[in-house]
């Protein structure tokens, strides 16, 4: 698997990517969180392609204070291959190249094989953090 970071022309191939691992926020708000992310040109939106085929993405950010891992995808037909191990990795190894040590992320309590997969890449889950939302528009 070859590593680059995503660029505005990738904006449909990651949609595409998303919906198909169940990721999907709906085109036109997944669209603007992915202009929004590569607004910031420091790489931590990594694309993994498979002779020219997107197969896995992982978004990351930081913060000012940590980094965040976001979206990590991986086509289904793909996955049990390592591909979601290299992907972090690739995204892990960025994140250090900026000095950026401490990393956050969120899994939904439901989603086990995504709260299996962390816990394989040595990611401690914290249970005294409670995750809030608001959504301004209700």
């Amino acid at each position: 698997m070859e590593f680059r970071t995503a660029s505005r022309d990738d904006i449909p191939r990651i949609i595409e990517l998303w919906d198909v691992c169940g990721l999907a926020s709906g085109v036109e708000q997944d669209t603007r969180e992915i202009e929004e992310r590569l607004r910031e040109p420091d790489g931590f939106f990594v694309l993994g392609e498979i002779d020219g085929m997107l197969v896995a993405g992982a978004m990351g950010c930081y913060d000012n204070h940590r980094g965040w891992v976001k979206r990590v995808a991986i086509s289904p037909e793909q996955r049990g291959k390592g591909l979601g191990r290299m992907v972090v990795a690739e995204l892990e190894r960025r994140f250090l190249g900026a000095g950026i040590s401490k990393l956050r992320l969120a899994v939904w309590d439901e989603n086990e094989s995504a709260l299996e997969f962390w816990n394989r890449m040595d990611y401690v889950e914290l249970p005294d953090i409670r995750y809030f939302t608001k959504d301004l528009l209700d």
